[in-house]
């Protein structure tokens, strides 16, 4: 009750404020008070399934794409938890990208690149729709009053020499568009991908894209989900046509085959 009554406190009368992570996955840091935020994080983890997958495939040193960062603070994570990590975040939202510079700048984070541009199949612009906040603004083709810079993947990686080793990728539909625009190098670089899949037209997408490719496809389940320490389910239905996979929905990890072994101990089997 107390905890309850102090996030509300910090929701709706400290927003704007710059204060100290309590006791949470990022506790040291300083963030921002910002009614789209979690309030709670100051005091309690979140997101903590997705960041036990950071924890499992994420190397000292490995680059990672967070692709749809928000207010960053998956960035925020990775960077300060696996030493000489660099990660890039996309975020075209100006609000969101705003957010995540003055976070760099307080906190004096140097291996976290924001990028303001959102990715799609191909370069160019877009319009982009805000939504009703923050967390859910996504390209459309409808025309919208914002417009923003969009870059494929593939010329992203081509026109900086980044070879990423996982990427996190959750824009709100747009995913497959995301892939699509990372053909001609996903099979030279092979990272490992979490892609939140949103419906059953995308599971579809999704799929067809892997299917050719050397990745096994599993569902991110919660621990008390299958009474273990195994957080994987195999998605073993990935049909072509127009049927889309079973359980294919929510928290996908695209694991490469050539490293699949290496985690089997994390894949449950009923």
């Amino acid at each position: 009750m107390i905890k309850k009554s102090i996030k509300k406190f910090i929701n709706n009368i400290l927003t704007g404020v710059i204060l100290p992570v309590f006791s949470s996955q990022l506790r040291g840091m300083w963030l921002k008070v910002d009614p789209l935020m979690p309030g709670n994080l100051f005091f309690n983890n979140v997101e903590e399934e997705v960041h036990n997958v950071y924890n499992i495939f994420i190397k000292r040193g490995f680059t990672v794409l967070d692709v749809g960062a928000n207010v960053g603070l998956h960035s925020y994570y990775i960077a300060r938890h696996f030493e000489n990590s660099k990660v890039y975040a996309f975020e075209p939202f100006p609000g969101n990208a705003s957010y995540i510079r003055k976070m760099l700048s307080v906190n004096k984070i140097s291996n976290i690149t924001l990028i303001e541009k959102a990715l799609g199949e191909v370069s160019g612009n877009s319009y982009f729709n805000t939504a009703i906040n923050n967390h859910q603004g996504h390209l459309t083709e409808q025309q919208t009053e914002m417009v923003v810079d969009m870059v494929s993947l593939d010329s992203f990686i081509e026109e900086n020499n980044v070879k990423p080793d996982f990427i996190k990728l959750d824009v709100e539909g747009g995913e497959c568009a995301v892939l699509q625009g990372f053909k001609k190098n996903i099979s030279a670089l092979y990272p490992t991908i979490i892609v939140e899949v949103h419906n059953t037209e995308q599971a579809k997408k999704v799929a067809d894209f892997f299917r050719p490719l050397e990745y096994t496809l599993c569902k991110l389940v919660a621990l008390k989900q299958t009474n273990s320490n195994r957080p994987f389910v195999i998605i073993d239905n990935v049909p072509s046509g127009e049927v889309p996979p079973v359980n294919m929905h929510g928290q996908i990890v695209a694991i490469p085959n050539k490293i699949f072994a290496s985690y089997s101990s994390f894949i449950y089997k009923a």
